[in-house]
């Protein structure tokens, strides 16, 4: 009995076993995934028992819900091998599939078949590996087969550099990076994108491969996938358009189902590149022109001047200032030039370009008050290609009047003649009056000149020299005119005066010639010369009165010499010396020093006839000359002394006076004085003479040196 139970248990315990063995669940994938990929994975049911297997419940349990079921993808393939697309039931890490329901009818395995399910998994940025297990249950399973399947995820990694990190250029110039995309993890990555974000100062220009977008400057790349180890590259070319900003940064981000799975902007590893600017400073060469402004013209002048660029880089913002004065107004700006009322606006000057700066400038102020002339002061500045700015030493220029080659206009007058006359004679003056200069312009032409001659009061006019003498109102004086004179010839004439009579002895008058006219420019232009005239009497005699000494003590004599050189005129023929009456007036109560006197004609003694002498008090009077000769030509020496008497200044002690010596000359009843030209007939003469009292000095020498009480 104990042996046929053992034999039984045995039996059943074998029976249990192959059918335990006859129940498999098989399940496969990739053993090895990356991140964002795709992979199908299978679940088969092998039923190899003799038992129908029904109301089949597939599990499969994923290590963590990263593992994503792409709805849709599940297919279930019956023993009988028709497919039908169902998809699970999902529930946290598990997927179920219940055959019934999701075929619609009741399936049953039979034995020794096997049905399949067929599905798709992806994996996302935060997909770790792990081991899946697939399990299998329902009606006529002994017990629930399993099965696993580890699956290791390799996760993908990127860096991203640019090369060269630094680049030397200058504004205007195109640099070019490589920009390199490297996975250096262990699985592929996918989706890569790549973006270039260029600084304000750049300004992209063109890529390989192209980007997907170049906007704002950001440049956009989609790379694909990178497998594990590989690299991807792009050139990128930028132009360098100013001198700040010049910053470049490069990033990239690979993920999937629009999820980032790294980004070197926000995980760390952007990629940057700098410009080392090479800044090449401009210096602007001009040479200020001499402005010349044609006499009256409306229009005024056109002015040019060369501006060139002589410095290694370009100038930019250029503006030339120059200090106009108001009355010179710029016009017509030419050649993209402007001007503000201060400075000149010129294009940029590339490094050697030049620019002629053309303008018109025109005068609009006065041209007869203030004809333009002057200094100009010209500034330039401009800027670099960065923005600084250059203020080089100023230069000057000037401006002035064009008259061309005849000048400016101007009238020129010239009196000339005799300054010093004797009354009642008739002299001639010369007068010039001439125009030079410019004699046309601004569409004028000179004008007629009008020439007037200013006569004295007193002078009559003999010969007018071709104008019309107007005397004044007493006949004498008054205007010559000469009207409508030829610019182009002007005038030269003689004019013949009569000098006044012996009314106008001493007396000293001005000959005046004034010349106008107007020029081209409506200028009135004048000039003018003037004459002094002297109207001398006859002097038939010339007169040279001494003393010697001139300063003498008050006890002293002196002696006074009066030399009388009688002219060569005819008017002295019936004159002769013995009618001759010479008077000293003993001025300062001086007395006559008796037998004093010596007279000599040319040198030879002769006697007096009379000598008066009522000194002191009175005057010496010496009446006639023993000589019935004519005095004309003839030279007569008188000398004598005088004394002071006790009146003479000076009167107290001490003292000092000094007086003028008069001593006169009469010439007799022969000589005429009957109408106003004819001479004096009288000649005095004067002499300084100092009196001072007398002084007394007294010196001791020898005495010894205690002699005097020095106290």
């Amino acid at each position: 009995m104990r042996l046929a139970m053992v034999v039984g248990w045995l039996g059943l315990s074998f029976l249990i076993g192959a059918t335990l063995l006859g129940q498999q669940l098989d399940s496969s994938g990739p053993d090895q995934m990356g991140r964002c990929e795709e992979a199908t994975f299978t679940v088969i049911l092998i039923n190899d028992t003799a038992q129908t297997l029904s109301d089949i419940l597939i599990t499969w349990e994923r290590p963590n819900t990263d593992f994503v079921y792409v709805t849709g993808s599940s297919t279930i393939t019956s023993h009988a091998g028709s497919p039908v697309q169902a998809d699970p039931t999902e529930t946290g890490v598990y997927l179920e599939w219940d055959v019934d329901a999701l075929l619609g009818y009741g399936y049953s395995l039979p034995p020794g078949e096997a049905m399949t399910i067929d599905f798709l998994f992806d994996t996302n940025c935060s997909t770790v590996s792990g081991t899946h297990v697939a399990t299998a249950e329902g009606t006529g399973f002994v017990t629930s087969p399993s099965d696993s399947l580890t699956v290791e995820v390799l996760p993908g990694a990127v860096r991203i550099y640019k090369n060269p990190g630094e680049i030397e250029a200058r504004v205007g110039d195109v640099v070019t990076w490589t920009v390199t995309m490297e996975n250096t993890g262990l699985g592929p990555v996918y989706n890569v994108v790549v973006t270039d974000a260029l600084g304000a100062g750049l300004s992209y220009v063109a890529a390989d491969p192209a980007p997907d977008s170049a906007a704002g400057g950001v440049i956009t790349w989609s790379l694909g996938a990178i497998p594990s180890g590989g690299t991807a590259e792009v050139e990128l070319q930028a132009q360098v358009l100013a001198c700040e900003d010049l910053y470049n940064s490069a990033d990239v981000r690979f993920g999937c189902n629009g999820e980032v799975c790294f980004d070197t902007e926000v995980d760390g590893g952007t990629a940057t590149a700098t410009i080392r600017l090479i800044v090449d400073n401009p210096l602007l060469d001009f040479t200020p022109p001499d402005i010349l402004l044609p006499y009256c013209d409306p229009a005024g002048t056109t002015v040019t001047m060369a501006v060139t660029n002589v410095g290694a880089g370009p100038a930019t913002d250029v503006r030339l200032c120059v200090d106009f004065p108001a009355e010179l107004e710029v016009r017509n700006v030419q050649g993209g030039a402007s001007w503000d009322g201060s400075c000149f606006s010129l294009p940029d000057l590339d490094v050697g370009e030049s620019f002629d700066l053309t303008f018109d400038l025109v005068y609009t102020g006065d041209w007869c008050s203030a004809p333009p002339e002057g200094e100009l002061y010209w500034e330039a500045v401009y800027q670099n290609v960065c923005g600084d700015e250059f203020r080089p030493p100023a230069e000057f220029g000037t401006y002035r009047t064009d008259y061309g080659t005849e000048g400016p206009p101007s009238l020129a007058v010239d009196l000339s003649g005799n300054q010093e006359v004797l009354i009642c004679g008739d002299y001639s003056y010369d007068l010039t009056v001439s125009f030079s200069g410019i004699d046309a312009c601004g569409g004028g032409t000179t004008g007629a000149i009008e020439v007037t001659v200013e006569v004295p009061d007193g002078f009559t006019v003999a010969d007018p020299g071709g104008g019309t003498w107007t005397p004044g109102g007493d006949g004498t004086g008054g205007i010559i005119a000469w009207a409508e004179v030829d610019p182009a010839v002007g005038l030269s004439t003689t004019i013949k005066l009569t000098s006044p009579g012996s009314a106008r002895c001493g007396q000293v008058f001005d000959l005046t010639a004034t010349a106008t006219t107007a020029d081209c420019c409506g200028c009135v232009l004048t000039a003018t010369d003037s004459i002094p005239i002297a109207v001398e009497c006859r002097d038939l005699v010339d007169t040279v009165r001494t003393a010697s000494p001139d300063t003498q003590e008050k006890c002293g004599t002196i002696t006074y010499t009066t030399t009388y050189s009688f002219v060569d005129d005819p008017v002295l023929d019936d004159v002769s010396f013995n009618e001759l009456t010479f008077i000293d007036y003993a001025d300062n109560l001086q007395e006559y020093v008796e037998d004093s006197l010596t007279i000599t004609i040319d040198g030879a003694p002769v006697d007096p006839v009379t000598v008066v002498d009522n000194t002191p008090g009175g005057s010496l009077e010496i009446q006639g000359i023993d000589d019935t000769s004519s005095v004309r030509g003839r030279t007569l020496v008188i000398s004598y002394q005088m004394t002071f008497s006790q009146g003479s200044e000076p009167t107290s002690c001490p003292g000092s006076h000094t007086f003028y010596s008069w001593a006169e000359l009469q010439l007799g009843p022969d000589c005429q004085t009957g109408d106003e030209c004819t001479q004096y007939c009288s000649k005095s003469e004067a002499t300084a003479v100092t009196v001072v009292t007398p002084s007394m000095n007294v010196t001791v020498e020898g005495l010894p040196d205690d002699f005097v009480d020095p106290c």
